[in-house]
C-alpha cells in the first residue's frame, strides 16, 4: 500500500511539474511554437481535466489557422476528436477526426493519416460497444 501511495504521488507530482514548465514556456514560445505547447498542455491534462484540455486543443487550433499552419491544424484536429471522445462525445470526435485524416492527407503526411485513421477506427468500434 506505500509503495502504492508513494507512486501516486510521484505521477502526480510529475505531471504538475511538466504542466507547469509547459505553462512557463507557452509564455515565452513564439507564435508557431505556442501551436504546439498548447497540444502538449492539451495532452498533459486530457485525462484529468476534458474541459481544459479541449480549451487547449481549441486554442491551438484557432492560433494554427491564423498563422496557416496547416501541419499545426491537423494535429489540433487529431487531439480534439481524441479529448471529444474522452468526454463522451462520438459525433463530434469522429467529425474531428475525419477533419484530421483529410488534412493530412492534403498534406501527405502518411504517418499523420495513419495515427488519425488509428484513433478513428478504434474509437469508432469502442462507441460501437
Amino acid at each position: 500500500l506505500s509503495l502504492s501511495l508513494y507512486l501516486l504521488c510521484f505521477l502526480t507530482l510529475h505531471a504538475s511539474t511538466t504542466i507547469d514548465s509547459l505553462l512557463l514556456e507557452l509564455e515565452k514560445a513564439p507564435h508557431r511554437d505556442r501551436v504546439t505547447v498548447l497540444l502538449q498542455l492539451a495532452e498533459e491534462v486530457k485525462y484529468s481535466d476534458t474541459n481544459q484540455a479541449l480549451a487547449y486543443a481549441q486554442q491551438s487550433y484557432d492560433l494554427a489557422k491564423a498563422l496557416k499552419d496547416n501541419q499545426g491544424k491537423a494535429n489540433a484536429l487529431m487531439n480534439l476528436g481524441s479529448i471529444q471522445h474522452l468526454k463522451g462525445d462520438f459525433v463530434v470526435s469522429n467529425q474531428y477526426l475525419q477533419q484530421a485524416i483529410d488534412a493530412f492527407q492534403n498534406l501527405n503526411d502518411a504517418y499523420g493519416m495513419a495515427r488519425s485513421c488509428y484513433y478513428f477506427k478504434f474509437r469508432h468500434s469502442l462507441s460501437s460497444f
